[in-house]
């Protein structure tokens, strides 16, 4: 009796094992590391990345407190403003180019704005404020520089780089500011907790765009709300934890959601253009970046190598640059991308 009750049990799990449900077969991420230049570039976490519209160059911070200067032709450091040291407590927070090309604004976790002189290498001005100044914009013009410092009380500064004072200036109620970026009308700021502001220049007005993350848990803390801009006036938001929506900052609303993945997205980048959206995502210990073009609404996937913290397209749109977890910069070479991704080579 024993034995037969044993024989039933097997069949009734074989059957199940041959007709129960299906699991989707998850796509194999290409590796195409023929399309990439890889660079060691600091000690530690690569905490921002900027590109000069005026020549090939390419600024980088670390969380370590380095910031170094790359010629993208020779992908060779050709200036370092600021050493790697092995302690996190003097990390640099963020760094912009000036749109001359001839200045470099800082920003650190000890709460110095600074602007370095590149012909030089030297820094010549240094405002310290109460906070972290954890992040910063010029403006189209280059005459006012806009940053964020987190506090338990964060604000929201604009400063008149000829006279070297604060112009404005904004509490946000929030205690970090993640990203900012300047218009001419506005100023828009990723806060860690509440989402995305949009402040007036002019009138001073202030609307707000809350987040749709779960209630502030370390990962959120530490990526908070990012935005693009893309064409008509667009922002594509990271506005929760795995998705990208679109938004039309102007007309209002709600975001619309556009770009759906079970994956955790890390970063946000747009090509000059304005047409793809490069989103870096991790699943499952596998890191990976989906190049979306917006229009047609079609995806290419490939194998990062590694988990990105910031991303920039290069001012004539051939590269998508990654600055990594572990201090690497990758240089992908999206015409090789497109070309192996069609292929199947890698």
């Amino acid at each position: 009796m024993k034995n037969f009750i044993l024989l039933v049990l097997l069949l009734s799990f074989s059957l199940f094992a041959m007709d129960g449900p299906k699991k989707k077969k998850k796509k194999r991420l290409r590796k195409i590391s023929a399309a990439c230049t890889t660079i060691n570039a600091h000690t530690d976490k690569i905490n921002a990345i900027s590109c000069s519209q005026i020549e090939s160059k390419l600024v980088s911070c670390s969380r370590h407190g380095g910031i170094k200067i790359w010629d993208l032709k020779t992908q060779k450091c050709t200036q370092e403003l600021a050493p790697d040291v092995d302690a996190c407590s003097v990390g640099v927070c963020d760094v912009a180019f000036h749109p001359d090309g001839k200045t470099i604004a800082s920003g650190d976790l000890r709460g110095k704005l600074k602007l370095w002189d590149i012909s030089s290498g030297k820094e010549v001005s240094c405002l310290e404020e109460k906070g972290s100044v954890s992040a910063l914009s010029y403006n189209q013009d280059g005459n006012t520089l806009a940053f964020g410092i987190s506090s338990r009380n964060s604000v929201l500064k604009l400063i008149d780089l000829k006279n070297n004072k604060c112009k404005k200036s904004y509490k946000t109620d929030d205690w970090g500011v993640k990203q900012i970026k300047v218009t001419k009308e506005l100023i828009i700021a990723g806060l860690a907790h509440r989402g995305l502001v949009f402040w007036n220049q002019e009138s001073g007005e202030v609307t707000k765009l809350g987040w749709r993350g779960s209630h502030y848990s370390p990962w959120e803390l530490q990526h908070g709300p990012q935005f693009v801009f893309t064409s008509n006036a667009q922002l594509a938001i990271k506005y929760d934890l795995r998705n990208v929506f679109l938004y039309d900052h102007k007309k209002g609303g709600k975001p619309i959601l556009k770009n759906k993945g079970d994956a955790f997205v890390y970063a946000l980048a747009c090509s000059p253009d304005e047409k793809t959206i490069a989103i870096s995502r991790s699943e499952f210990g596998k890191e990976f970046i989906t190049l979306w073009d917006i229009e047609k609404d079609t995806t290419v996937c490939f194998d990062n190598g590694g988990s990105v913290n910031k991303m920039e397209y290069s001012p004539d749109g051939s590269f998508l640059i990654t600055g990594l977890y572990d201090g690497k910069i990758k240089l992908w070479n999206l015409k090789k991308v497109c070309e192996k991704s069609r292929s199947g080579k890698q």
